[in-house]
């Protein structure tokens, strides 16, 4: 029997408070790990940062020449 189909087979009310449970632990981990990421020396540098900023996507406007909106390929 798979783990979803024990979580089906249980009843409603053990169902609720499984999942109230598992959204309280997320929530505590969420605010417990910045202070686990300081006090284990784990924080990231200005270094760090700037070498994670240069991975991201880079997004570049450009300007179209002589349609006035509408959609693109679009003929009037």
């Amino acid at each position: 029997m798979s783990l979803l189909q024990s979580f089906r087979n249980l009843a409603p009310r053990t169902r609720a408070l499984v999942g109230a449970g598992l959204l309280v632990w997320g929530a505590v981990g969420l605010r417990l790990s910045d202070r686990a990421e300081e006090r284990l020396g784990l924080t990231p540098s200005e270094e760090d940062r700037e070498a994670l900023a240069r991975l991201g996507p880079r997004i570049i406007p450009v300007e179209r020449g002589g349609q006035q909106g509408g959609a693109a390929g679009k003929e009037d």
